[in-house]
């Protein structure tokens, strides 16, 4: 059970626009707002409010209990209760690829915000892929698995989520609050030692899974 809790631990890591119009009955005034009208509906659409609102709708989703489940855990082997946990993440990481890959064919009128969303659907699919191929946890010197224990890879992608996160904060207008904002930075601060600090002989095999 200790190993189920670690997993989902370290899986735990989410504007509207108001208008106004004025119209005259004055003929030449309305012949006029139609050009604007016109004018207006040529202009390009863009989605950098849209991509900040469905990740903030994802990071408020990631703090309720999206791992709950009704399984009685005590009654399945380790085997069951892992699979059980791996399917949740997965299943969860595979919601938001489904939320924001729309993103990678609309156009930001913040070109380094295009870039960065673009990172930030990419990292979930390498995420997704960790867990589905098993690389998510440590390998220790002799070839075996550390159940429990993330692995390099994992470790750099939690990494660079939470980096990604703070960045459309701190820089896009991502509603956050300093509580909140600075339990991310010492997450952050954890990870990026755990990096330094890590001695598993995955290191170098599941570095390359991370771009």
């Amino acid at each position: 059970m200790k190993r189920i809790i670690t997993l989902l631990i370290l899986c735990m890591l989410g504007i509207s626009l108001i208008g106004c119009s004025n119209s005259d009955i004055n003929s030449k005034n309305a012949t006029n707002t139609s050009n604007v009208k016109g004018q207006n509906s040529d202009k390009k659409t863009y989605c950098d409010d849209d991509f900040i609102k469905d990740i903030y709708d994802l990071t408020n989703d990631s703090e309720s209990d999206e791992y709950s489940t009704n399984t009685d855990f005590d009654k399945l082997s380790p085997e069951e209760q892992e699979k059980i946990v791996k399917e949740q993440i997965v299943s969860s990481i595979q919601d938001k690829i489904d939320k924001l890959e729309k993103y990678k064919k609309l156009e930001f009128e913040n070109k380094e915000l295009e870039k960065l969303s673009s990172k930030y659907i990419d990292l979930l699919y390498t995420k997704k892929d960790l867990i589905e191929d098993g690389k998510n946890e440590r390998v220790n010197s002799n070839g075996q698995k550390l159940e429990g224990y993330p692995s390099y890879a994992w470790l750099q992608c939690e990494y660079q989520e939470c980096g990604l996160i703070l960045e459309f904060a701190n820089y896009y207008d991502l509603n956050m609050s300093d509580a909140r904002k600075k339990d991310l930075e010492n997450i952050k601060a954890s990870l990026e030692q755990q990096i330094a600090d890590y001695t598993g002989s995955d290191k170098d095999e599941n570095n390359k899974n991370v771009g």
